[in-house]
């Protein structure tokens, strides 16, 4: 009974700050309150059917490598919802006690989303609490694109003044060689940081085999829940395939793969940052 009552409060508490905002149309109301596990049919359901049986979840990525969507792809799946965090970040993790504590709050059935870096300690933590780690990754040509027009249009992000005023391709170039003085790494650089998870027990999926084709996309998705140890069943993984692609996304834009090649030739992409070429080749694409 005690359960019940605080899913409630929860869900009470998450319906005043909406109304409260008034900022969101209701279609996105609706996308957050089933990403948080707050609709009262999911919630009765997970108290009905248990959450014992189910992994705990981190889905970490590389920023604008398609976090929200896989993100999507799993709380699709009713069993599943992301805990009543933001996405955590090298710079905000600590206002939540380090990954550490975070993990150790985690409890199953939650998800935490992340753009981390990757570490030992870190992939440490990750398996002594015993939490799944997905890792997304995608071409960093087409993250190089999406992030130039997000540091374009997001007046919250503190780069936002370095950027509002440029083109989309003085944007990419700003990215590439990055700004020591506005503590901006260049593009490459920032990229390796995140390349040992390829190499640790995360399961890696591409962003693109989500959205490629329909063929491509269900065997990912079997993929993924197998690996999260959940055989699906035919209505489960009809409703997720139908599902997938959402505008309600928090970071939706117009997704897709290969967009670098509208704005910058391979040629011109690597006289500007000659060690994009590695960095290609790292995450296991075609130069």
């Amino acid at each position: 009974m005690n359960k019940l009552l605080n899913q409630l409060l929860l869900f009470g508490f998450f319906i005043g700050s909406i109304k409260a905002m008034q900022i969101k149309p209701l279609h996105k109301i609706i996308s957050d309150l089933q990403r948080f596990g707050l609709r009262p049919l999911d919630i009765f359901f997970r108290l009905t059917n248990g959450s014992s049986k189910y992994p705990k979840l981190l889905i970490n990525s590389i920023p604008k490598a398609g976090t929200h969507l896989l993100e999507r792809a799993i709380i699709l799946h009713r069993s599943f919802y992301r805990k009543l965090l933001p996405t955590l970040t090298e710079e905000n993790i600590k206002n939540y006690g380090g990954l550490e504590s975070v993990s150790k709050k985690l409890t199953n059935s939650q998800i935490i989303l992340a753009h981390l870096t990757y570490s030992k300690l870190k992939e440490k933590i990750i398996i002594e609490n015993d939490i799944k780690c997905i890792f997304t990754i995608r071409d960093p040509r087409d993250i190089l694109v999406s992030d130039a027009y997000h540091l374009g249009r997001q007046k919250k992000h503190r780069l936002y003044h370095l950027f509002k005023t440029l083109t989309i391709n003085e944007r990419i170039n700003l990215l590439l060689r990055g700004d020591d003085k506005n503590n901006l790494m260049p593009f490459a650089e920032f990229i390796n940081q995140f390349l040992g998870w390829l190499n640790s027990k995360a399961y890696v999926v591409k962003f693109e085999d989500l959205v490629i084709n329909s063929h491509k996309r269900e065997t990912t998705i079997n993929n993924i829940y197998e690996f999260l140890g959940i055989i699906l069943k035919k209505k489960e993984k009809n409703h997720i395939l139908d599902n997938l692609i959402s505008s309600a996304s928090p970071t939706y834009r117009a997704g897709g793969q290969d967009r670098w090649s509208n704005y910058f030739s391979k040629d011109s992409l690597y006289e500007m940052s000659p060690s994009m070429t590695d960095v290609i080749e790292n995450l296991g694409y075609k130069i």
